[in-house]
């Protein structure tokens, strides 16, 4: 509710335990990328244009994780005289978070239009058996949730990170996990035999 993720890795606020934040980054970041191949060898069937795009954009949020993990979130060591190390964190954060948000909406949308028929008269739709939309279901919700809630928070002017149900640190924390869950679920879902399809 107080400490956003990336106080974890700050070497002052948590002395004994940044080490252990910075490693399970590394981790997380370097097992999305087998990952994320898996789901985009899968997801191409249904577009081509569309899963490079999606898979592009995860590409650039699992590079903004790695960073993370080597410049963590510490505003007191300066880079260039004016550039501080914590600057520079909140800049990959940024790029992790939305790469994330924008590559599994792009995943999303294309399972939606996979789904429905009205979208691809010509032929059936390659994952239309599979219900992917409850593994979708708590990324929609908790990115809709943290928008509408940053947006009121920052309208009430209230003071950093923000009250109750309109704490920054809650969302993010539950944006992250939906990360998880949403990249895990579509893995384990998605058929291990890809599918054949006409050129």
């Amino acid at each position: 509710m107080t400490d956003t993720i990336s106080y974890l890795g700050d070497y002052e606020k948590n002395p004994f335990g940044w080490v252990f934040f910075s490693l399970s980054f590394i981790f997380v970041s370097i097992s999305f990328i087998p990952l994320t191949i898996y789901l985009h060898k899968r997801i191409i069937k249904i577009s081509q244009a569309g899963a490079w795009i999606g898979t592009i954009f995860l590409a650039i949020g699992i590079l903004g994780i790695f960073l993370t993990a080597f410049l963590p979130d510490v505003y007191g060591t300066d880079f260039f005289n004016d550039v501080s190390l914590g600057k520079i964190h909140n800049i990959v954060a940024l790029f992790g978070i939305f790469g994330f948000i924008l590559g599994l909406s792009v995943y999303g949308f294309l399972f939606f239009i996979d789904y429905w028929s009205i979208f691809h008269r010509n032929r059936k739709g390659i994952y239309a058996y599979l219900s992917v939309f409850p593994i979708f279901l708590p990324f929609t919700i908790i990115g809709i949730g943290t928008l509408i809630t940053q947006i009121l928070r920052v309208r009430a002017g209230g003071e950093w990170p923000g009250l109750g149900i309109l704490s920054f640190p809650l969302w993010e924390w539950l944006l992250v996990i939906s990360f998880f869950i949403t990249v895990y679920g579509l893995a384990l879902r998605l058929p291990q035999k890809i599918p054949k399809t006409e050129d």
